[in-house]
């Protein structure tokens, strides 16, 4: 009940004292910048299919971050051996924080293979890999972290109500599930910037992010409100 009144008190303090800083007359010209956007995005399709997939993982990432709790814990929650089936969350939040560091770490071996493969076919007369076009990486980036969800619904959808060993079994497949969709989100951040520098005009890029970011929260706002009722 407090947050709200602080917020809106924060937001008005801000209004009023804190002056926008916009280096220059064109910079405070908000339309000239959406004018610009639509007009990057009505060109090339690419754009807007970028602006799509951000909104669209960022969603489920967001998602993810509000259920994981509730979908570990299950019916287990209020059970006297509760402690003995639920695993415990502090490990489950660093084994999620080492699953980000080893999809990022996957990138990078990725771009390494890539390189290594392209230096060894300007020096080499046999044939060798061809490097790994970024969108491939993105591709089986969004497949994975797709598949890790599927496997962890249809686990939460199988798993008895309860605290016993089936339930724990299927509880353990939708840590592992969970594990595995981090990963992918480690993977995703330097993949899905790499495509942005590669695909979206320097010129309305950070607009084209921010309007990709009113998608982002259109899609949590239904996803809260659902979830409340």
């Amino acid at each position: 009940a407090v947050s709200p009144g602080v917020l809106v008190s924060l937001g008005v303090v801000v209004w009023v004292w804190w002056g926008e800083t916009t280096g220059s007359a064109r910079g405070a010209d908000m339309r000239a910048f959406i004018a610009t956007a639509v007009e990057d995005l009505r060109s090339d399709p690419r754009v807007g299919l970028i602006g799509a997939i951000q909104s669209l993982f960022e969603g489920a990432m967001y998602t993810f971050v509000f259920a994981w709790t509730p979908a570990l814990r299950g019916q287990c929650a209020e059970g006297t051996d509760a402690e003995s089936i639920l695993p415990p969350l502090g490990w489950v939040f660093a084994a999620f924080m080492v699953g980000i560091m080893v999809g990022s770490q996957l990138f990078s071996r990725s771009l390494l293979f890539s390189s290594s493969s392209s230096s060894s076919s300007s020096h080499s007369p046999s044939p060798s890999p061809s490097p790994i076009p970024i969108e491939r990486v993105a591709q089986a980036t969004f497949g994975a972290a797709s598949l890790s969800m599927v496997v962890a619904a249809v686990a939460l959808w199988t798993r008895p109500d309860g605290c016993n060993s089936t339930a724990s079994a299927h509880t353990a497949v939708v840590l592992t599930a969970f594990v595995c969709f981090e990963v992918c989100c480690g993977a995703y951040f330097p993949c899905f910037g790499t495509l942005k520098g590669e695909n979206l005009p320097e010129r309305s890029r950070s607009t084209l992010m921010n309007m990709a970011r009113v998608g982002l929260n259109a899609i949590l706002l239904v996803v809260l409100i659902s979830a409340d009722s």
